[in-house]
């Protein structure tokens, strides 16, 4: 009896020890696991760490033929021997360019906090102004092609910075929370990480969002998270992008806070922990330096083109590029010409369009062509002077 009574106390004692072990490391886990609640002091000012700069940039936008400003964030020892990530940042509703470093966003000491304790690395965050009023347009849905095709190409071409998607995000709260729906999600060409914080009902339709039903965000996305306050009533409009996502297999983050509403206690700690999750997702990695192949011959490789949709004013075309040869071409580019206007491209990554000359890269997940592999390139375009196939192809 004295012996089963140790045995027991042995094992009551064991099985104490392995519970409270059980009970205490996921403890750990969790609180080093992102999305979490920061600790007190992440987003104030601390004299002991160093400090980015924040400057006005003023740029020529075609959406509003007018001239517009920004405002840009550059990280500590910001220096143009380096590229840097960028991450577009909108504000909400009856806001502008100034709201996320005055109006209570704080979120240059949240990046320069961040960058002084190892935990992200430097980069450039650049705050638009949200409305872009012209003549017979929508000055909230305007804004999409201010961004696009005005504020990027300005900021590419006047700071250190990356220029693939690889190396893009947009975020933003509220109304730009919805503006990083309609906007990124749609271009993913564009944008590789989206971020949306209490996110308002200027969303788009998910037919909108996903019009291929998510096929190409669920292999694009590296990063999509949402976030609300579980007081929120506005948390239907992310809700519902997020039950979709869900059911379409497509991964992303859906953070609620609890008890907290529709302000700065929920926006600025979803961009602390949205700045993190970048950073873990590769979106400061350095770009590939690897060396292209020498250009191919035309009998080596070969372009099949066909337009897959046609809407009248706008269209989807298919370009499947095939190496014929016996060598594997490694960071390759593809230059053509083309008589209608890319709106979007997947598949592969868009340099650039200038008139009819367009410039297509390797996409960054897989930069290499193999001997006998083909890469099918989609896009839609709006309607030029024709549906034709691209001609003049140049391939290295």
């Amino acid at each position: 009896m004295i012996g089963n009574t140790k045995k027991l106390t042995s094992f009551l004692l064991i099985f104490a020890m392995l519970m409270s072990f059980t009970w205490c490391v996921p403890l750990t886990v969790a609180a080093a696991t992102l999305p979490t609640l920061p600790a007190d002091g992440y987003d104030s000012y601390k004299a002991n760490v160093a400090h980015g700069t924040i400057q006005y940039i003023n740029y020529y936008s075609n959406a509003t033929n007018s001239t517009r400003r920004a405002k840009i964030y550059l990280p500590p020892g910001y220096t143009t021997d380096k590229k840097y990530s960028v991450m577009y940042l909108l504000h909400g509703i009856g806001g502008n360019e100034d709201n996320w470093t005055t109006a209570g966003g704080s979120v240059h000491y949240i990046a320069d906090n961040l960058i002084a304790e190892g935990k992200i690395s430097p980069s450039i965050i650049v705050m638009p102004n949200c409305t872009a009023a012209a003549s017979g347009v929508d000055q909230y849905e305007n804004v999409t092609d201010d961004i696009l095709y005005n504020l990027i190409p300005y900021v590419e071409q006047n700071f250190s910075v990356n220029t693939d998607r690889e190396h893009r995000a947009i975020s933003g709260l509220s109304m730009g929370g919805g503006q990083s729906f309609n906007i990124g999600l749609p271009n993913l060409d564009k944008f590789a990480y989206i971020g949306t914080y209490s996110a308002a009902p200027n969303t788009h339709s998910n037919e909108s969002l996903f019009p291929d039903g998510g096929t190409q965000a669920k292999q694009m996305l590296k990063l999509f998270f949402i976030s609300y306050g579980t007081n929120d009533g506005l948390i239907s409009f992310g809700t519902r992008v997020h039950d979709y996502a869900d059911s379409k297999g497509i991964d992303n983050i859906y953070w609620l806070l609890n008890g907290r509403g529709h302000d700065w206690s929920v926006w600025k700690p979803s961009v602390w922990n949205f700045l993190q999750l970048l950073e873990e997702r590769g979106f400061n990695t350095t770009s590939s330096t690897s060396t292209p192949t020498p250009a191919p011959t035309t009998d080596e490789v070969s372009f099949d083109y066909q337009v897959v949709s046609d809407w009248g004013s706008s269209f989807q075309g298919e370009l499947v590029v095939t190496n014929n040869s016996s060598q594997t071409f490694s960071g390759w580019t593809l230059t053509y010409d083309y008589n209608s206007t890319i709106t979007q491209l997947w598949g592969a990554e868009l340099s650039s369009q200038n008139g009819t000359k367009v410039v297509v890269k390797n996409p960054s997940w897989d930069e290499e062509l193999a001997p006998g592999e083909s890469v099918t390139i989609n896009f839609t375009a709006t309607l030029g002077s024709d549906k034709n196939a691209p001609t003049n192809y140049s391939f290295n």
